[in-house]
């Protein structure tokens, strides 16, 4: 599984997080320059996190229609720590489901 982070300027820990949970951190998207939010989601991303007070808005919206195209799954978190906790929410309800 390979993971996409929109948003922020440092990634170490949502990186850590993501390794935490056998998710490869694939890349990071700043969202710093308005042509970001043009940019297409690159093929192979199975889970994309958005930092969400810290990207603009227009990118947020980008990925977000992209994403709800694609089928693939958002997480909205604020820090890695937040991650972290959803990915572990995730997990117990994937074990629950199956």
């Amino acid at each position: 599984m390979k993971a996409l982070v929109v948003g922020g300027d440092r990634t170490d820990a949502f990186a850590k997080a993501l390794e935490e949970a056998a998710i490869t951190f694939s890349a990071h998207w700043h969202g710093r320059k308005p042509k970001e939010a043009r940019r297409a989601i690159p093929t192979g991303v199975d889970l994309i996190v958005i930092v969400w007070d810290r990207v603009s808005h227009p990118l947020s919206e980008s990925v977000r229609l992209q994403a709800e195209a694609r089928g693939i799954p958002l997480l909205f978190c604020r820090s890695g720590a937040d991650l972290k906790r959803k990915l572990g929410e995730r997990s117990d309800a994937m074990q629950v489901a199956c």
